[in-house]
């Protein structure tokens, strides 16, 4: 876990570096290749507005990156679905729209919430969700 952790830290860290490097290269080669005579603090402003706009990029390319999965099995898991054929073994479920073979361990009536725990080919393993009322 620590080492995609510290992957996607790397990517960022490289992305952010290289925004920088553009970015500031650009400020000062404007300022020297046309000679405009901008006042350093403009040039200072300037570049933290678009170190600013750069930071706020790279946390939303990582958090996007950090996103789990949303195809295949490793998509299923965790998400809660509604049992539409009674669950006394095996059963049917509703996840997202789509219709699954369920199994559980205890059974479970139509109607009640269940989330995926496992997925073992087309069949998903299913736990009831038990309510809290407040």
């Amino acid at each position: 876990m620590q080492a995609k952790f510290w992957k996607k830290a790397g990517i960022v860290t490289l992305l952010l570096i290289l925004f920088l490097f553009d970015d500031v290269l650009l400020f000062f080669l404007l300022k020297d290749f046309y000679d405009w005579h901008i006042p350093l603090w403009w040039l200072s402003l300037g570049a933290t507005v678009v170190l600013a706009l750069n930071l706020g990029l790279a946390i939303v390319v990582y958090r996007i990156m950090r996103k789990k999965p949303v195809t295949g099995s490793a998509g299923l898991l965790g998400e809660t679905g509604v049992v539409i054929k009674r669950i006394k073994g095996d059963g049917k479920v509703n996840i997202h729209g789509e219709i699954w073979k369920a199994e559980s361990q205890e059974p479970i009536k139509v109607g009640e919430k269940v989330r995926v725990e496992k997925v073992e080919g087309l069949t998903l393993k299913v736990r009831k969700i038990n309510q809290v009322r407040k």
